[in-house]
């Protein structure tokens, strides 16, 4: 269809890295990807050497991680009891949202394999808070965040948050 000039760029939603390689192992290197990736879920990170050399382009969706950064870490429920010392580090650094909304989209843009970064809102409001943020120096080195990497995949998939008690 791309020959025919029907279709333009074929992409694919993944949630997993191993999706990526399971796709190009099949004989397709997509155009494009949209995969999350944000402060706490860096799994993407390690292909960004086999996206770059494909010229894949990628759209990061789940900068926010459906809002946990904005949490103060005594108000998360006790699911993510495992990630607290991290999430109370990460708001001391973050004293307000609009440092939050910065860091969290300039860390994700910092990053040389990321194209875009998709962000949801439920009001022009929140969009001109997004868009204010960005316009802020961010005070934090991108290294100092480092300590945000998890690896536990029940704290960073937000599909597995069932129980969150």
């Amino acid at each position: 269809m791309k020959a025919q000039g029907k279709v333009e760029r074929i992409g694919f939603s993944l949630y997993k890295p191993e999706q990526l390689k399971e796709v190009m192992e099949n004989g397709h290197i997509p155009d494009l990807i949209q995969v999350p990736f944000n402060l706490y879920d860096r799994r993407f990170q390690a292909l960004s050497e086999l996206i770059t050399r494909n010229k894949i382009e990628v759209h990061v969706r789940s900068a926010f991680l459906q809002g946990l950064f904005f949490f103060e870490a005594d108000q998360l429920p006790g699911y993510f009891d495992p990630i607290t010392q991290k999430q109370e580090k990460f708001r001391k650094l973050c004293t307000t949202n609009t440092k939050v909304i910065s860091t969290a989209i300039n860390f994700i843009l910092s990053q040389h394999w990321v194209s875009k970064v998709l962000v949801g809102v439920n009001s022009t409001g929140e969009l001109k808070g997004i868009e204010e943020s960005l316009l802020n120096e961010v005070p934090i080195s991108m290294e100092s965040l480092n300590f945000m990497e998890e690896s536990d995949e029940a704290m960073i998939n937000p599909s597995l948050w069932k129980n969150q008690s």
